[in-house]
């Protein structure tokens, strides 16, 4: 059984490897405002309303988010003496190919990801062995070797519950507050060079620049 955990072991390094050699979302360092390339954030304020944008900052189950979706870590703080309103609606993203990507609200972002179909060794997801004939115990789980003393797996489905925890909330933000959370757009068009995110709150409108390091 060494050999068997050896071989998973190996596929879980692999697939570590093909995941940290996606694209780089970073930002663009000619506009205005107050970038941070450390921290891969722009901070812009306009008629009291102070907007941070960071990219690259999804650390969270799924790990495999970003093959999909684009998340994208906002900090919204309003100094006005009124309540300011968020909306998804008033949230977009276009690329220099013209191509535009409406923000997805995070329970469709999880219904279309349960949706999908992955490999039966993908490292962050619950796997279930399937039990029908000789079963042998360790203390990692149990697996079905069917006598060929190959581990089979089945997967079993579930909600992607953080996706929805972590999001940016619709609604009022009142004066001195601020929120924080992540909206996800749509997965960026492969011959695309720069993205463009443009927020408007309450006739306030900003746009934050990035550009897409393959």
């Amino acid at each position: 059984m060494k050999n068997i955990r050896l071989f998973i072991l190996t596929l879980m390094a692999a697939a570590f490897l093909i995941s940290g050699c996606g694209i780089k979302i970073l930002p663009k360092t000619t506009q205005e405002g107050i970038i941070d390339t450390r921290h891969n954030s722009i901070s812009k304020e306009k008629d009291g309303i102070k907007i941070t944008v960071r990219s690259m900052e999804w650390y969270h189950d799924p790990s495999f988010l970003d093959e999909y979706f684009t998340p994208i870590f906002f900090l919204i703080k309003n100094e006005k003496a009124q309540k300011i309103t968020v909306s998804y609606k008033d949230l977009i993203m276009f690329d220099d190919m013209g191509n535009q990507y409406n923000a997805v609200p995070p329970e469709k972002v999880n219904e279309l990801l349960l949706a999908r179909d992955y490999y039966p060794f993908y490292p962050y997801y619950p796997y279930y062995p399937y039990t029908e004939t000789v079963i042998i115990r360790e203390r990692e789980g149990t697996y079905t070797t069917f006598g060929f003393g190959m581990p089979l797996f089945y997967y079993y489905r579930r909600s992607f519950s953080n996706i929805s925890l972590y999001a940016l909330s619709e609604g009022d933000i009142h004066p001195n507050a601020q929120v924080r959370g992540f909206i996800y757009f749509a997965k960026a068009d492969k011959q695309s060079k720069e993205l463009k995110i443009k927020v408007k709150i309450d006739e306030v409108e900003q746009e934050f620049e990035f550009i897409l390091q393959k």
